[in-house]
């Protein structure tokens, strides 16, 4: 596994580049992941590598903002630069094994995770705010100002098809079955073995109730590295389902009348030391630790804001308000009705799902919207609202539309995460698929063909 590293200010330092061995691989990858968390790379052979370690890749400087479909957003950088390109630059500690990426055996593949920056004929080639790897490590950096770390995993869930996109693998609702696990025992195991030869330490997976629907829950750790895990995650099921004849698919609802997905957020506050568990008070009656309810009181306040980074798709908003899934701002002990549910089982077993969340969320912007939201509540000593339902509390946007006014609105968030990167998301959302979806009524079937047209493949 690659190790933690929170910087602001990343580069690769002498001691990386000496740590580093270019020679295992054959090419090595320089990727990003985009607003919508798609994977954009390029690929350097070996003898090329290291020229590009310290300067970074050239790449188009409005590639973050990408739609789904490849539209390209009308920034407003765009044009102020004439279109410039920027720079991917690789990120210390995050150098992995791609063993999906070739079927040839004597061919091997590894890949940096980047951050991108501006030339440095504009502004003075800083970070573009924008990069949701950068938003997301700033967050955690905030969070260490005040003494703590952040300890997380991610639990999600997709569906594979076969190639025609459109006949799932299974249809029966056969959650934890035994039999599905045997029937697609080959794929499920294709996919663990390589996921963990590149870094990526899955804990659990399983059958799901939806057609077709698998769930996989990685292993918690400290840091940017469960999200980089996640990233990582997300391209190798899609490639690993490919080569073995079939199509993965987050799209976070692909079947009109059946069980949407969703990419659940596991998160605990601990000390710097990674040895206490801030959540945790044996003190009180419920375990709950006051820095446990600021949080909550946190995530609950910023709940309708947030939705937009953990529920980012027009299709995303036909799982919420639905079985099992949030309808409003609320926040219970093992509640799966709500949009918090929070789990008390001793000192390293008390944390809180982020339910919000969908499949074709973007982890680092789930990471960063949770971090954002959660440090208010502690900053400003928050009071939590009851563990319930509430006819009292915040509804939750049932359009990305809503959400992304929600998103406006907030101060907090918007502060948080910055000017650049809120106004590019929204532009994003507007310009390329919000646009697209429009005419339809939501609730018909042809909204919903329309949905799967630009999602089905693409995030």
């Amino acid at each position: 596994m690659a190790r933690e590293t929170e910087f602001t200010d990343a580069n690769l330092t002498q001691e990386d580049l000496e740590a580093l061995d270019i020679g295992n691989f054959d090419y090595v990858r320089f990727t990003i992941a985009d607003i919508n968390g798609v994977s954009r790379t390029k690929m350097i052979p070996r003898e090329h590598v290291q020229k590009f370690l310290h300067s970074g890749v050239s790449m188009y400087m409005g590639t973050l903002a990408f739609g789904v479909s490849g539209d390209i957003t009308p920034l407003k950088e765009s044009k102020l630069t004439g279109h410039m390109n920027g720079l991917a630059r690789p990120m210390p500690g995050t150098i992995h094994r791609l063993p999906w990426a070739s079927s040839k055996a004597d061919v091997k593949i590894g890949q940096f995770l980047c951050e991108t920056f501006w030339a440095k004929s504009y502004k003075d080639g800083a970070h573009q705010a924008a990069c949701p790897r950068y938003v997301a490590r700033k967050q955690l950096d905030r969070l260490k100002s005040l003494g703590y770390t952040l300890y997380s995993s991610f639990e999600t869930e997709f569906c594979v098809y076969e190639k025609d996109r459109e006949t799932p693998i299974n249809t029966e609702h056969a959650m934890l079955s035994g039999i599905l696990t045997d029937r697609h025992g080959d794929l499920l195991c294709d996919i663990e073995s390589q996921l963990r030869k590149s870094g990526v330490d899955l804990q659990v997976l399983h059958p799901e109730y939806g057609h077709g629907q698998i769930e996989m829950a990685l292993q918690p750790s400290f840091g940017i590295a469960t999200v980089d895990q996640m990233f990582r995650l997300k391209d190798g099921v899609k490639a690993i389902a490919y080569r073995d004849g079939k199509i993965a698919s987050f799209m976070t609802k692909p079947v009109f009348s059946d069980m949407g997905s969703g990419l659940h957020y596991n998160h605990s506050v601990w000390s710097n030391d990674s040895q206490t568990n801030a959540f945790y008070d044996p003190e009180k009656p419920d375990g709950l630790s006051t820095v446990a309810k600021s949080w909550i009181a946190g995530l609950v306040k910023h709940a309708p804001a947030i939705t937009a980074l953990c529920s980012p798709t027009v299709n995303c908003y036909r799982r919420l308000h639905s079985l099992m899934a949030p309808t409003n701002a609320s926040w219970g002990i093992e509640d799966r009705t709500s949009a918090y549910r929070v789990k008390n089982h001793g000192p390293k077993e008390t944390y809180v799902e982020n339910r919000l969340a969908s499949g074709a969320a973007n982890p680092y912007l789930v990471m960063a919207a949770t971090v954002a939201a959660g440090l208010d509540g502690i900053i400003n000593n928050l009071d939590c609202p009851p563990a319930e339902q509430s006819e009292e509390a915040l509804p939750l946007a049932k359009s990305l539309e809503q959400s992304l006014e929600f998103l406006e609105h907030d101060d907090v968030i918007t502060g948080a995460l910055g000017e650049e990167f809120v106004r590019w998301f929204t532009l994003l959302k507007r310009e390329t698929e919000i646009v697209k979806t429009k005419e339809f009524d939501f609730s018909s079937k042809e909204a919903f063909e329309k949905e799967k047209e630009i999602y089905f493949q693409s995030v």
